[in-house]
């Protein structure tokens, strides 16, 4: 947890600030200690769980969000986020980092890749067209493929199309070959 905030002495003096916003999971008190040690304290603030409109507002309100999981099967924080129009950085082996990063509608890095991470953002903060770009893609993608009724419909493709073979299958084995279908025919 503490290589996400070392991140943000790397950036250097002109660093934005930073928002940890969410359940701190019991590292708060860690974090505040890296952050007393860099000096950063002047550029972090702690929000605690945003529900509702605050939690939109912050998506809309931040210039790059940062979602560095490694137990998240499949996070949505950063489809939320590309939702408003704000550019992601994710892990590349957490659920949603598979998709951002085939899509090509985020930034995807390993976890604990602190220099990677520093150039993520600087990359993002210095180009903010391209990732906003990025992120507008990531939301024509969420409307096309991730909404709920969106899903259902593979499902449902899915689920008739493994039913047809099925019944196909059931079919040819109940079907008298050709040579019985002729014997029935004399």
């Amino acid at each position: 947890m503490g290589k996400r905030y070392e991140t943000m002495a790397g950036i250097g003096s002109s660093a934005p600030t930073l928002v940890i916003a969410g359940n701190d999971m019991g590292y708060k008190k860690k974090v505040e200690s890296i952050i007393r040690e860099k000096l950063v304290g002047h550029r972090v603030i702690f929000t605690g769980l945003l529900e509702g409109r605050e939690k939109l507002a912050a998506y809309q309100d931040a210039d790059v969000l940062v979602y560095p999981a490694i137990h998240e099967i499949f996070g949505l924080v950063p489809f939320e986020a590309m939702m408003c129009g704000t550019p992601v950085i994710v892990t590349d082996d957490c659920g949603c980092g598979e998709i951002i990063g085939r899509e090509d509608i985020g930034s995807t890095l390993r976890y604990g890749d602190v220099q990677g991470l520093c150039a993520a953002i600087a990359g993002i903060l210095k180009n903010p067209g391209i990732a906003v770009r990025r992120a507008e893609k990531g939301r024509k993608y969420i409307l096309e493929n991730l909404l709920w009724d969106r899903i259902g419909l593979k499902y449902e493709k899915l689920y008739t199309g493994i039913a047809d073979k099925s019944f196909e299958m059931q079919a040819a084995k109940c079907s008298p070959g050709p040579e019985e279908h002729h014997d029935k025919l004399k």
